[in-house]
Formats: structure tokens, sequence, C-alpha cells
């Protein structure tokens, strides 16, 4: 006899139960990630064609869209925020790392989003390419600007230099998306998982933040996991 590969019963369970359900469904760590396509820095900086957003790993908004009662919840749990390109997400900012991508790409997302949707974010990751220090700089001057909630910043460093006339396209990977979720998740103490001495690094970037109790991660290129 084969095992039941769906519950049909679900209607008839309480709804305080089906509640229940629905709020851990929709409640699930995501990362949302912003995708260049292989745009390059001037691109972006010229505006000549715009970035996107997806999900990379589990997209639990997608639970809010299977009955009126999950929507209902959707629209409480989750906000809804437009992308750089117009488009409309719905997103749990508690229980979402938003992955920015290189200087070029945050400053077109971030720029391209409305400050009242940017509030509200309280996790950030960053890939930061090598010769760019100034880039990852302006980053966080701008978050610290437009994201009061912020309480975490990944920062996964890129072997490849960043230029302004070559497309640096490195595509986020679930596994490292994944990894990204469990640093926030462990709500550890700041990490740094790179071959570089930055501790100056770090102090410069918090003065943005002034007194906030923001936790800043470094992670190498080759792995998100902090904890190795």
């Amino acid at each position: 006899m084969s095992s039941p590969t769906s519950f049909t019963q679900f209607a008839s369970l309480p709804p305080e139960l089906r509640f229940q359900i629905w709020t851990e469904a929709l409640s699930v760590w995501s990362v949302w990630a912003t995708v260049g396509d292989g745009l390059t820095e001037r691109d972006l900086s010229a505006k000549h064609a715009p970035l996107t957003m997806k999900h990379v790993g589990p997209a639990p908004y997608l639970v809010g869209l299977t009955s009126r009662e999950a929507r209902r919840l959707l629209t409480q749990i989750c906000k809804r925020l437009h992308g750089p390109n117009a488009d409309t997400y719905w997103v749990n900012l508690e229980k979402t790392v938003i992955y920015l991508g290189d200087s070029a790409e945050s400053a077109a997302t971030l720029g391209g989003s409305c400050d009242d949707h940017l509030s509200g974010v309280e996790h950030v990751a960053l890939r930061w390419c090598q010769n760019h220090w100034g880039g990852l700089a302006r980053t966080c001057q701008r978050l610290a600007k437009k994201c009061p909630s912020l309480c975490t910043i990944i920062v996964q460093r890129c072997e490849i230099k960043a230029t302004t006339n070559v497309a640096v396209d490195v595509e986020l990977d679930p596994k490292t998306a994944s990894n990204f979720t469990i640093i926030v998740e462990n709500n550890g103490p700041d990490s740094t998982n790179v071959k570089l001495d930055i501790k100056h690094l770090r102090a410069l970037l918090l003065e943005y933040f002034g007194d906030s109790p923001l936790r800043l991660h470094f992670i190498g290129a080759d792995t998100a996991n902090s904890s190795s």
C-alpha cells in the first residue's frame, strides 16, 4: 500500500491550527536576491538595464497564494515591496536575508526602492570584490541611512576584481543562500572567515551605524558558513 502524497482534510482542522500551520510556512527563513544578469558597473550607473529580484531557495510567499485564508495571513506577516524594476513582491522582513550583490548592484537596488520599504529591512548580504573597498563603504553608508532597522550584514568576499567595463556575473547558489540564513538564524557574535586582517575595516564600517547593535560578518569567497 502506497503512502499518501497529500493531506486532504486540512480544511477540517480547527482554525487555530490552520493559522499556526500557515504562519509557520510563511515564516521559513529565505533569501531574496538581486539579479544583475551580468550587467557592468557602468551599465548600472547609467541605468541601462533594470535589475530583478528573486528568491534563491525557499519562497515562502507562494504559500500565501494558495487560498483566501493563507492570503489574509500573507498580508499580515509579509510586507508588500516594489523591487527596482517596479515588480511587486511579498517579503517577511524578519525572516529574510536580502542579498544585494556587489556595490553597483546594491546602489541600483537601494536607489530604485522606496525608502519606506527599506526602513524595515533587517538582514542584508553583500558581495565585496577584493579591489573595491570604496564601493563596500558607500554601500554601508547607504544602508545606515536607508535601513534603520538593520540587524545583520554579511559581507562575502569575491576574488574577482571589479571593473566598470567587464561584467562580474556571480550567481548566488542555493547552498550559499542557505548558509546566509544559518548565520543570521544562529544569531552568534560577529564572525570572520577570510584570510585578511579586517579588524580596522570592520571598525570603519561600523562607524556608519553609530550605536546600532549591528552584527557584521565577513566570509570567504568559497563558503558562506561562518562556523567553519
